[in-house]
């Protein structure tokens, strides 16, 4: 059991316990003493007084109890007057507190004797401790972007997406036709002339395959070559006309069809072969043009490949014909690939079309002009006695 201090009033011989807030640290005091200030007496009868410890101060005399320091002040040694207030920079979260606390990283705090930290906005980050001002936080780069609060670093833009502003609380994904195809971009890079981008954050650019083109910048997707046109390569901004002689039926074509005999092709970009006319042929393919028919020769149908020779007993006069002619009577034809018929002779005639031979006139007949179709027989009471007679002057008076 502890011993109760006493001090005695002057002239009196009976002692009196010291109060609270006060001791008597000598025997036979005629008075208590107060406790300083930054220290306290929390009983009756204390001989010492107790110093305010760390956390805590006392900040007058003669007190009964000592005081924690309050949020947003902190007392740093035992012993204390007073507390001290946290500076800019600094916060105090709790009472009683011995120190205070630097603001983390990614929070500030701006204001003496705070009593917590203030998150970095979005868009906004600091990276180190103690920062004492909103001007702390740096704004997030160009490519890059701080999407909560409270960060310490900005996030670098991922490939397929860029920032293209400070400050930024997100990242843009590219749109279709724009690729980014790094990361930390700031702009997305438009798709060039022979590729295309057709999705959303792509991280590349497609080129276009044989068959297809792309004739412009930033295009979302490939173009069929047309009818009459074609890609022979990947990557191309332009469809290249079939040439003369050639042709495509098809879009998305990788090369041009050549034109078969029969048929030929006179302009660029055809989507079809013309077939050669009647009276017209073509020999070969590729052909820029069909030929005309000589004379002698005749074409019955459209595409051909070659000419028909005209029969014996037939003929074509001029080129360009459908068809061969037959030889009259009074003519025949006796070759091939004749131009025109011949006239029977005198002494000869033709009584049928078609002939390839004249017939000389028989024994006991005559035939005394060119062109005929028929023998006149001998006058009554003459006579021929060979063939092939050419005129009246043939018949023989009977003796």
């Amino acid at each position: 059991m502890n011993e109760v201090a006493l001090y005695y009033p002057s002239g009196s011989t009976i002692g009196v316990a010291a109060s609270v807030g006060y001791y008597v640290a000598t025997t036979g005091a005629t008075a208590q003493t107060p406790a300083d200030a930054g220290y306290y007496v929390s009983t009756v009868g204390a001989s010492a007084q107790t110093q305010a410890t760390a956390g805590y101060y006392v900040a007058t005399t003669g007190a009964t109890a000592q005081t924690p320091a309050d949020a947003g002040y902190y007392v740093s040694t035992a012993g204390a007057t007073a507390q001290t207030q946290a500076t800019a920079g600094y916060y105090v979260a709790t009472t009683g507190a011995t120190a205070q606390t630097p603001a983390d990283a990614g929070y500030y705090v701006s204001t003496a004797g705070a009593t917590a930290e203030t998150a970095a906005a979005l868009g906004y980050y600091i990276g180190t401790t103690g920062a004492s001002s909103t001007a702390a936080q740096v704004a997030a780069s160009a490519g890059y972007y701080v999407p909560t609060t409270g960060a310490t670093a900005q996030t670098q833009a991922t490939a397929g997406y860029y920032v293209s502003t400070t400050g930024a609380t997100t990242q843009t994904q590219a749109t279709a036709g724009y690729y980014a195809p790094t990361t930390g971009m700031t702009t997305p890079t438009q798709a060039s002339a022979g590729y295309y981008v057709p999705t959303t954050g792509a991280t590349t650019q497609t080129q276009a395959t044989a068959g297809y083109y792309v004739p412009t910048k930033g295009a979302t997707a490939q173009t069929p070559a047309p009818v009459g046109y074609y890609v022979s390569s990947a990557g191309r901004t332009v469809a290249t006309a079939a040439g003369v002689g050639k042709y495509i039926a098809t879009t998305g074509a990788t090369v041009a069809t050549t034109a078969t005999a029969g048929y030929y092709v006179a302009t660029t970009g055809a989507t079809a072969p013309t077939p050669a006319s009647v009276g017209y042929y073509v020999s070969g393919g590729n052909a820029r043009s069909q030929t005309q028919v000589a004379a002698g020769y005749y074409v019955a149908t459209t595409g051909a490949s070659a000419p028909t020779q005209a029969t014996a007993g037939y003929y074509v006069a001029s080129p360009g014909a459908s068809a061969q002619t037959q030889a009259t009577v009074g003519y025949y034809v006796p070759t091939t690939g004749a131009t025109a018929q011949t006239q029977a002779a005198a002494g000869y005639y033709v009584a049928t079309r078609g002939a390839t031979a004249q017939t000389p006139a028989d024994a006991g007949y005559y035939v005394a002009t060119a062109g005929a179709t028929a023998e006149t027989a001998a006058a009554p009471g003459y006579y021929i006695g060979t063939t092939g007679a050419s005129s009246t002057a043939a018949q023989v008076a009977a003796s």
